[in-house]
């Protein structure tokens, strides 16, 4: 099944991937700019009048949110390529195969990628987006089989310690971008642990990453514990940014506790 990973056989097929990339890029960001993200935008109404200082003073938030969304859908899509250039390889081959044996793996396999897709925009959905469960607050083991699902077949494993039974959306939109960051700093592999409880006063959360060889960039707590600029992130730090201005918007703080070698610990206090 090597050729399901090929590249691209003719100049028409690699137009067409292109093509789709784009208008996927495109979808994605109109429903990330739409939603908003989950954070609270104030704008103003422009007026004649406003000096063009105070004009630009009401475009700076509408342009970091614009720069943010920008960067979360570079990330969803770089996640995405994989299973949807499998999906289109897979209709490639089954275009020009007549062996039955042959045809059935190539099915099997579009399955798993339509799987894998799903469960990743499932993922991106409650992490980046306005999903989640019904009003304001989603079943926490929703969140634990979404977060399973993002990783399924993957060099992750999930310990899900999480004992509430339901999460508010700025919870699971805080966990699920940790999660990501953890998984960032386990290239080799290795286990993902999320604990969640009840603390006096607030809600204590802890994101654990495990494994060989960890990548703990220390530009990631810096962000998590002060922000930064936004001309500063990438497709790779922008979930910290998002993690650090939701803890913020709540009044609460975010530590990185780590050796730096085999485990590092992302811990909120709301």
């Amino acid at each position: 099944m090597a050729r399901m990973a090929a590249p691209a056989a003719s100049a028409s097929r690699s137009t067409a991937l292109k093509v789709n990339r784009s208008a996927l890029a495109a979808i994605t960001y109109a429903f990330l700019t739409r939603k908003r993200l989950g954070l609270q935008i104030c704008s103003s109404q422009y007026s004649p009048l406003a000096s063009l200082a105070s004009q630009e003073e009401m475009q700076k938030p509408m342009n970091t949110e614009i720069a943010l969304s920008a960067l979360l859908c570079s990330r969803l899509c770089h996640d995405l390529i994989s299973p949807v250039g499998a999906f289109s390889n897979g209709i490639e081959i089954l275009a020009d195969e007549d062996d039955p044996d042959m045809r059935q793996e190539v099915f099997k396999l579009l399955g798993q990628s339509v799987q894998q897709a799903g469960a990743r925009l499932t993922f991106f959905r409650m992490a980046f987006g306005a999903g989640g469960g019904f009003g304001d607050r989603s079943p926490a083991d929703s969140v634990r089989d979404t977060l399973t699902a993002y990783f399924a077949g993957g060099k992750v494993a999930i310990d899900w310690k999480v004992s509430l039974g339901e999460l508010d959306r700025d919870t699971v939109k805080i966990i699920l971008n940790l999660a990501l960051l953890a998984a960032d700093a386990l290239p080799r592999g290795g286990g993902i642990t999320v604990e969640a409880i009840r603390a006096t006063g607030g809600l204590d959360i802890a994101v654990v990453a495990q494994g060989d060889r960890l990548l703990n960039k220390p530009e990631i707590a810096k962000i998590l514990a002060n922000g930064c600029s936004i001309a500063d992130l990438d497709s790779k730090t922008a979930p910290a940014y998002l993690v650090h201005q939701l803890v913020a918007a709540q009044g609460g703080a975010v530590k990185v506790i780590g050796d730096g070698h085999q485990a590092v610990t992302y811990r909120v206090r709301l």
